[in-house]
């Protein structure tokens, strides 16, 4: 995870708004249609690897039965939150921290954690000097929470999360999944949410293709959400069509969409 008082000075810059790619604001819960999207597919004893973000997928996975789940994101301050909310749940029972996200939740918590790992106590280190250098009020300079609607995920019992996570020794990947990535290991589902978006030009989109080809095993399935766009463009499906098979998720019906509209697709390996 590198020098965690280099990331805590890019933190800073973030908060100034100076941001990057890489270091960026962290979304508090997630933007996605995560059960509407997940409740088409059977995530049991599988292994995953999914877009961090929030940490919302990786929850809602874990609590769906998943074997393993890895992550991974190009902003590298998410694994923070990460390991912040892992805690949240296996200490205090609560699948979100507080909304404010004051320093003094924060120091409470900490104090409770028991630290596992060289990973685990980077992030506690981290949010340790985080109490010192930052006001509670930065909090908004460092979370989207009010910009995005949101879809806060349902989970009334947190037990099947705690049990699996307690026995997952997940890996980060602190990648740009466009570009080339060394990542050896091999996935049934891999989800993405809605990462091609951003994917702007042919080249990034081939690497893209090629890198969760290899990363998925056989028959493995592409998990994206439907945010900006309904559905894949017929560039990316022309592009993939030679290594996968596309199709879209059933439509949902929700207050902005009454006459209903499909979350997300996906993308089945060949």
């Amino acid at each position: 995870m590198g020098s965690v008082g280099a990331d805590i000075y890019r933190t800073r810059l973030v908060a100034k708004m100076q941001r990057t790619s890489r270091y960026n604001m962290i979304y508090f819960y997630s933007n996605d249609e995560l059960s509407s999207i997940f409740s088409n597919f059977d995530f049991k004893d599988k292994d995953i690897l999914t877009v961090l973000g929030s940490g919302d997928q990786a929850f809602h996975l874990y609590n769906l039965g998943a074997h393993s789940v890895d992550v991974f994101d190009i902003n590298k301050l998410t694994i923070y939150y990460y390991y912040l909310r892992r805690w949240t749940i296996k200490y205090l029972n609560k699948l979100y921290p507080d909304f404010n996200l004051s320093n003094r939740f924060i120091s409470q918590l900490l104090d409770l954690v028991n630290i596992s790992d060289c990973y685990e106590q980077k992030a506690y280190d981290y949010w340790r000097r985080y109490t010192k250098k930052f006001e509670d009020e930065d909090v908004d300079l460092l979370f989207y929470r009010k910009l995005l609607k949101p879809l806060i995920v349902d989970i009334s019992n947190l037990s099947n999360i705690t049990k699996i996570m307690d026995k997952d020794h997940f890996n980060f990947y602190n990648v740009d999944i466009s570009k080339k990535i060394d990542i050896d290991s091999q996935y049934d589902v891999i989800y993405t949410s809605n990462l091609s978006d951003y994917i702007r030009d042919n080249n990034s989109f081939e690497i893209y293709r090629d890198n969760l080809y290899k990363l998925l095993k056989k028959d493995g399935v592409v998990l994206s959400s439907n945010v900006v766009r309904f559905g894949s463009d017929e560039n990316q499906k022309r592009i993939f069509q030679s290594y996968f098979d596309y199709y879209d998720l059933p439509k949902i019906k929700t207050s902005y969409f009454s006459e209903g509209f499909s979350p997300g697709y996906c993308y089945i390996k060949k």
